[in-house]
């Protein structure tokens, strides 16, 4: 695989050629191999995911019972501090071992679109929006939803929406960049993407840098042919949610428009869905500003509605029956009663 970084984007292709040995190499265990990705020049990025579409789209057709019944893969990292112990699991798909759950059911990006822009009504208020539109994740991941909502953005760009983007994303165990840049490559085996998503994928890439705890602002800078216009602004926050939270609300106050809850389920990360988590989200949204996640656990519920957030189940989405979307109450309410943590 190390080949495959040398610049010559015809050595990308070739890594999506369907030869098991070439991806096999990929898995050496040597992140300096994976790390040498980032040459500086995204279009020798963006050629990685040039591969055979009807390929993908034949990956992606299978049977995901079949998926999820493959062996896990080997470790990304090899139990490394802070690590959320990622590992390959079915095609496209992660697994963290840490927490026993899936970074997210899909590789095509569908829960992405179904739970979290449609749960905040996007991209219908980028349409509308003015100034800045600002979206904050709690669970940043494999960068997934955020790609997502960087296509629906742009799409509305195209239309009249004239807003700019801003979106954080909050990941206390984040992944390392050759682990992302892994995952991208296994996603694009699976998954037929377009050429716009590729080149956003490798701009994320680029960008990919967790170096301490805290924040950190991630320029998305290089050469786009498919962005007409301003590129998000993306910062990334490297730290446990409620400390996050609360780093942010004495920056920011009353910022976001929208938020997505994506973290462990509640009943493997706990932490991550607190009482303290859910008074920081109030603090840190405006009056009318949305909330959608997965779960409809009930303490998710009961902890958003007592600081000021009316939500209500909707149809879910996969094998989820149901999903969770919230509006921000003019007023705020009162702390959780810490049952509900």
């Amino acid at each position: 695989m190390s080949a495959a970084f040398s610049g010559d984007p015809s050595v990308h292709a070739a890594a999506f050629s369907g030869d098991p040995s070439v991806h096999a190499a990929a898995f050496s265990g040597d992140p300096s191999v994976h790390a040498a990705a980032f040459s500086g020049d995204p279009s020798v990025h963006a050629a990685a995911f040039s591969g055979d579409r009807g390929a993908h789209a034949a990956a992606s057709s299978d049977d995901p019972g079949a998926h999820a019944a493959e062996p896990l893969g080997a470790p990304l990292t090899q139990n490394a501090s802070g690590s959320a112990e990622p590992e390959l699991f079915g095609a496209g798909l992660v697994r963290s071992r840490r927490f026993d759950d899936l970074y997210q059911p899909d590789a095509d990006g569908s829960q992405a679109r179904a739970v979290f822009l449609a749960g905040n009504d996007l991209p219908a208020r980028f349409a509308r929006a003015e100034g800045v539109f600002h979206v904050l994740e709690l669970g940043f991941g494999t960068g997934l939803n955020f790609l997502e909502t960087w296509r629906a953005w742009r799409g509305a760009l195209a239309g009249t929406a004239r807003c700019e983007l801003r979106y954080v994303g909050i990941d206390g165990h984040p992944l390392a960049r050759h682990e992302a840049a892994l995952i991208a490559e296994k996603r694009a085996e699976a998954v037929a993407h377009s050429a716009p998503l590729e080149w956003d994928q490798a701009l994320l890439l680029e960008a990919w840098n967790w170096p301490t705890r805290g924040a950190h602002h991630r320029p998305l800078a290089g050469r786009h042919p498919h962005a007409h216009g301003p590129l998000p602004e993306l910062e990334l926050v490297h730290d446990d949610f409620e400390a996050a939270l609360v780093a942010l609300g004495g920056r920011l106050g009353e910022t976001f428009d929208a938020v997505y809850l994506d973290g462990f389920a509640p009943s493997r990360n706990p932490n991550a869905w607190s009482a303290t988590v859910f008074t920081a989200l109030a603090r840190l949204t405006r009056p009318g500003a949305t909330v959608a996640t997965w779960s409809v656990a009930g303490a998710v519920r009961r902890g958003l509605d007592a600081v000021g957030f009316d939500v209500e189940r909707r149809p879910g989405h996969g094998r989820k029956r149901e999903v969770l979307a919230g509006m921000r109450r003019e007023t705020r309410g009162t702390e959780p009663d810490p049952k509900s943590r």
